[in-house]
């Protein structure tokens, strides 16, 4: 490979691998009400299925969505691109 054809900086970033993550809720326990879940139980979140999630990378919000089945497995339908991460 010649250093024509070697990938330009802005290439090689544009392929590395970005976590996204889906924030659907937040639920505040003690430590006390933490130690006592076990496997079946339910979190409450009070937030409907239809309300907007928010998608982070590296902690900022960079879009919202909505949730959407895709063929039995939950994916996020984009609405909204966040400026600046905020």
């Amino acid at each position: 490979m010649t250093d024509a054809d070697a990938p330009t900086l802005t290439e090689v970033v544009l392929d590395a691998a970005v976590v996204v993550r889906v924030e659907v809720a937040e639920v505040s326990l003690t430590a006390r009400e933490w130690a006592r879940l076990s496997p079946g139980d339910v979190l409450e979140t009070s937030v409907r299925i239809a309300e907007p999630v928010a998608l982070r990378v590296n902690g900022r919000v960079v879009a919202r969505g909505e949730l959407v089945d895709v063929e039995g497995e939950i994916g996020v339908r984009i609405r909204e691109l966040v400026r600046g991460g905020g």
